[in-house]
């Protein structure tokens, strides 16, 4: 079975994403550990309102706010099967 790609994503508080994905569900995932532990990540934390600027990247492969900031949609797939276990 292929990972479901994303095709919405709204911002949260927290660092969390309300995701929606191509085979319908729907899920909310806590991103704030990748987001605190990441240097890669320290622009989201550091310039107010820049979280929510993500955007879903190209063909629902992604959670995107640059080229060097996404999240993949097969590890935030992961984290919300994980949550929902």
């Amino acid at each position: 079975m292929r990972t479901p790609r994303i095709t919405q994503v709204e911002t949260m508080s927290g660092y969390r994403l309300r995701l929606t994905w191509d085979t319908g569900p729907v899920t909310t995932v806590d991103v704030s550990d990748v987001v605190s532990d990441l240097l890669i990540f320290a622009p989201l934390r550091d310039e107010p309102g820049l979280f929510d600027r993500a955007i879903v990247g190209e063909d629902g492969f992604c959670v995107h706010w640059s080229d060097l900031m996404e999240l993949s949609a097969p590890n935030l797939w992961q984290r919300s099967q994980a949550k929902a276990a």
